[in-house]
């Protein structure tokens, strides 16, 4: 795939809005803060595809893991590996996939963009919350149950949903003009 300079300025730009995303942070947990990643990653699959969209996101973990401060917290580094949450950030690059896939090529309808969105975000908590409890079992000593880290997610996840309902409205509108623009040149 060829990538012009306006796709590359696109693609850079969602990668912009993840680490804004990731710094528009919210520590109401001690393990997760509440962040706008989720938000910007079905926002970059849905409008500008899937691999275009994981292609921002793919752009932003690796300079997160090239030690470049992106992560929530102003963190980066290799060591975020062994984070409870980057099973999240991993997630973000699935949520780019799958919404973008589940989006599709013609022109999408709202229903479509948002089934597309919530697909996303239960794609994030798929890879998320396993990894986290694994971490925290594995990494921490966490004597914690699969449930318990279930259910300590239980508050993001109502977050994300509801962000996704205004993401789709966004990507209704910013769909056509994205792809004519990727189209362009």
């Amino acid at each position: 795939m060829e990538l012009k300079t306006r796709t590359l300025t696109i693609v850079a730009l969602f990668t912009a809005l993840m680490i804004a995303g990731a710094y528009i942070s919210i520590p109401i947990a001690d393990l997760v803060p509440l962040t706008f990643q989720p938000f910007v990653s079905i926002l970059a699959g849905s409008i500008i595809g899937p691999r275009l969209g994981f292609l921002a996101v793919f752009s932003y973990v690796v300079i997160g893991l090239a030690g470049v401060p992106v992560f929530s917290g102003f963190t980066g580094g290799f060591a975020k590996v062994l984070s409870p949450s980057f099973g999240f950030i991993l997630g973000f690059l699935a949520a780019a996939l799958v919404t973008g896939m589940v989006t599709g090529k013609d022109r999408p309808t709202f229903a479509r963009v948002l089934a597309a969105d919530m697909a996303g975000i239960f794609a994030i908590y798929l890879i998320g919350v396993p990894y986290m409890h694994f971490i925290l079992r594995a990494v921490s000593g966490k004597d914690w149950t699969f449930w318990a880290t279930t259910i300590g997610m239980v508050p993001f996840l109502v977050k994300d949903l509801a962000l996704a309902a205004i993401a789709s409205t966004i990507a209704v509108r910013l769909i056509p003009v994205a792809r004519k623009a990727t189209r362009m040149q």
